[in-house]
């Protein structure tokens, strides 16, 4: 005899913890907050992203008064949460890196349950100390079918500026707070005039390396501060539909037989050696140089 789960039962514990969520929240915020104002926080940007049945919070910044990274103070504070076997409400320690992780997990579970399914969703919370107030910033990404036009350079992809709108938009202030990200993303077009260009940074590896660039956030010109990273992804987003990785970009490269060729040098035992470059010139380096170089790729720990 099959027996069937009690849905109803279920549901009704489910419906409780939603309470009793919304009971220890203040609590727990109340706590957060206090403790980031001791420690001189000014606001707190968590980002998050997730697709393909799972989701991570990607980074925890902490920013000054005047929009200056710092660290996250080191003070435990109480948390409060849910045994979901009874009900009850627990108590224990944690770090304020770790209580803000687990309010961010908690707040995406309660709006946007499932965020991390099928193509996901990527964003960033805003914990602004003064206000004692959390925002949410929330882009759901999806699929669909598109047909490719090969005859208008415009047709293809936006202009710069295009993104640089739709990010004031989104974070507020001007377009030209967002253009040096935009610009930068788009700076492939220089090498090939078509959409392929998108190949050499619109990835998630593109992602990091604009961040590298240009550093972790900007500060539009309404005060606000964005990470570079959530606007390269916005841009990517836009032009691709999704964010893919690199991989998915390789894999659309037909092999040749020249990308494997490998120039044969004589050696001591085969031939004569080539002549020693110059050591004058800026442009070559000596033999020694060379192998030094290598041994170093060899020794990366990357």
């Amino acid at each position: 005899m099959t027996v069937l789960p009690d849905f109803a039962a279920y549901e009704a514990k489910l419906a409780v913890m939603a309470a009793l969520h919304a009971e220890i929240l203040p609590l727990n915020k109340a706590a957060l907050f206090d403790a980031l104002q001791a420690g001189g926080v000014h606001l707190v940007v968590v980002s998050f992203d997730g697709c393909g049945d799972s989701g991570q919070i990607e980074s925890v910044m902490a920013f000054t008064p005047d929009n200056s990274e710092m660290a996250l103070p080191a003070a435990m504070i109480e948390l409060r949460d849910i045994v979901f076997s009874d009900l009850s409400i627990s108590s224990d320690q944690r770090t304020i890196r770790e209580i803000v992780e687990v309010m961010a997990y908690d707040l995406l579970r309660q709006t946007h349950d499932g965020w991390e399914n099928s193509d996901g969703a990527f964003g960033e919370f805003t914990f602004n100390v003064a206000e004692c107030s959390i925002t949410l910033d929330y882009n759901e990404r999806y699929t669909s079918p598109s047909i490719i036009s090969m005859n208008s350079e415009e047709d293809d992809m936006a202009h710069s500026y295009h993104h640089a709108v739709s990010s004031a938009r989104k974070w507020g202030g001007t377009p030209n707070d967002y253009l040096v990200v935009h610009n930068l993303l788009d700076s492939s077009k220089v090498i090939l005039a078509d959409f392929r260009h998108r190949a050499l940074f619109h990835h998630a590896q593109g992602c990091w390396l604009v961040e590298a660039i240009l550093g972790p956030i900007i500060t539009n010109s309404a005060g606000r501060v964005v990470p570079v990273r959530m606007i390269a992804e916005q841009h990517i987003a836009e032009d691709l539909g999704r964010i893919p990785s690199f991989a998915d970009w390789v894999r659309c490269i037909r092999l040749e037989p020249w990308m494997g060729r490998v120039d044969r040098r004589p050696t001591d035992d085969t031939g004569t050696l080539p002549a020693k470059p110059d050591p004058a010139s800026p442009f070559v380096t000596d033999d020694a140089r060379h192998r030094a170089f290598g041994a170093g790729i060899a020794q990366h720990p990357g």
